[in-house]
């Protein structure tokens, strides 16, 4: 669960309501960890890896949907053109508005 904090940026309240809510769905089960019995660990059911297999399959479409009128050199060129957005704006020395 801590992981979940550090990757997603949520506070622990939060993600101990999020991780109950999946558990009482029976999405996820907790186990402790065999190396150290403080942390859980979290795995999906088999009832949550087909909600997750189903929602992929819905990400693919809709992003191969969205993506239709674009070729694939096209998007290709844009997605090289976003990182480099991207990495030149979480740099501070690059995000300054320049004259």
């Amino acid at each position: 669960q801590h992981s979940f904090q550090e990757q997603f940026g949520i506070d622990r309240t939060s993600v101990t309501a999020i991780v109950d809510g999946l558990e009482k769905r029976a999405y996820i089960y907790k186990d402790k960890s065999k190396d150290d019995k403080r942390v859980n660990m979290l795995y999906l059911t088999p009832k949550g890896k087909a909600v997750v297999a189903r929602a992929t399959r819905r990400v693919h479409r809709v992003h191969r949907e969205f993506l239709e009128p674009v070729s694939e050199e096209e998007w290709e060129r844009a997605r090289e053109v976003i990182l480099k957005l991207l990495i030149a704006h979480r740099n501070p020395d690059h995000s300054r508005i320049r004259p």
